[in-house]
C-alpha cells in the first residue's frame, strides 16, 4: 500500500483528483460571484428598466392618442362643414317655400285681373326710425319697377314705391302719412281716402277719412281701393275697420283701419308694375315729397 502511494501512478491520480476538486471549487466560486454581481446590477438597474418600459408604453399610447385626436378634429371639421351646408340648403328651401306660398296667394288676384304684371321682391331692410312706414326691396329698374308702383302682399295693398335704383327700391307703407289712397267700405259703398296718421302708426292702424257723419260703416267692414287717382287699381283689399269715430275737425266721421298684412313683418311682396288704367289720375294724389 505504501508503495502504491509512493508510486508515480498514485501521484498522478492525486494530482488529477486535486485538479478536479480545484475545478469544482473554482466553478462554484465563479457561479456564486456571478450571481452576486448579477443581483447587484439587477437591483440597481431593474427600476430604471421598468421606468423605461413604462415610459415607452406611455409614449406609444400618446402617439396613438395624438393621432386619434387629429382624426377626430378632421371629422369634426367635416361635420361642421356638412352642417353649414345643410343649414344653407334649409334656409334656401324655406325661402323658396315662402316664395311659392306668396305666388299661390297672388294667383287668384292674377286670374281675376289678367292685365296685372308683377315683379316679386323681398324686403331686405327697414328704417326702424320711422316705425315701419318704409322698407327697402331687392328689385329695381332692371325689374321694370317704377315710382308710384303699388306694392302688394298676399293680394292686399301694403304700400307704394317711392324711390327706384338699378337693383333696389324704397317703398312707403300704408302706415306712412304721406300716402293717400282712394278707398271705400265694401258693404256700404261709402267712399273716402285712406292715409297714415302719426297718432295711429304706433298701433299699426291707418285712417279712412271723409265718411258721412251719419255713416253706416261699422267695425269689421272691409276697406278696398276705389281706383281713384290711377295709382292703385280698384278692388284691392287694404284692411278691416276697427272703430268709427267722429272727426273733431268737422262734421264728418272717420274709421280706423287695420291693414290686412302686418307691415312690420313683411318679407316677400309683389310690385304691380303694370295694369289697365295705371296713371289715369283724378282728385286723389300721392305725396311722395320729402
Amino acid at each position: 500500500m505504501r508503495r502504491f502511494f509512493l508510486s508515480s501512478k498514485a501521484k498522478i491520480a492525486c494530482f488529477a483528483l486535486a485538479a478536479l476538486l480545484l475545478g469544482v471549487v473554482f466553478a462554484a466560486f465563479s457561479h456564486n460571484s456571478s450571481s452576486f454581481f448579477t443581483s447587484i446590477v439587477s437591483a440597481v438597474f431593474s427600476p430604471l428598466e421598468k421606468a423605461a418600459s413604462s415610459l415607452s408604453r406611455h409614449a406609444d399610447s400618446f402617439a396613438v392618442s395624438f393621432k386619434s385626436s387629429s382624426v377626430y378634429l378632421e371629422q369634426i371639421e367635416q361635420l361642421e362643414k356638412q352642417l353649414n351646408e345643410s343649414t344653407q340648403k334649409l334656409s334656401e328651401y324655406e325661402k323658396l317655400k315662402a316664395k311659392v306660398k306668396d305666388y299661390e296667394n297672388i294667383l287668384g288676384l292674377k286670374e281675376r285681373n289678367s292685365d296685372f304684371v308683377f315683379s316679386y321682391g323681398t324686403v331686405i331692410s327697414r328704417n326702424a326710425a320711422d316705425a315701419g312706414s318704409s322698407f327697402v326691396l331687392d328689385v329695381g329698374r332692371i325689374d321694370d319697377v317704377s315710382v308710384n308702383d303699388p306694392v302688394l302682399c298676399d293680394g292686399n295693398v301694403v304700400g307704394i314705391i317711392k324711390k327706384v335704383n338699378t337693383t333696389t327700391s324704397v317703398a312707403l307703407s300704408v302706415l306712412d302719412p304721406r300716402l293717400s289712397i282712394g278707398a271705400y267700405e265694401v258693404s256700404t259703398g261709402e267712399k273716402g281716402f285712406l292715409s297714415g296718421s302719426a297718432k295711429l302708426i304706433g298701433d299699426g292702424l291707418v285712417r279712412l277719412s271723409g265718411l258721412k257723419s251719419t255713416t253706416a260703416v261699422v267695425s269689421g267692414g272691409i276697406v278696398i281701393t276705389s281706383g281713384a287717382g290711377g295709382v292703385f287699381p280698384p278692388g284691392i283689399v287694404i284692411g278691416t275697420v276697427v272703430t268709427v269715430e267722429n272727426d273733431e275737425a268737422d262734421t264728418s266721421s272717420y274709421a280706423t283701419v287695420k291693414p290686412a298684412c302686418d307691415i312690420t313683418s313683411l318679407s316677400g311682396v309683389f310690385v304691380l308694375t303694370d295694369f289697365a288704367g295705371q296713371g289715369e289720375k283724378d282728385d286723389f294724389t300721392v305725396d311722395l315729397s320729402g
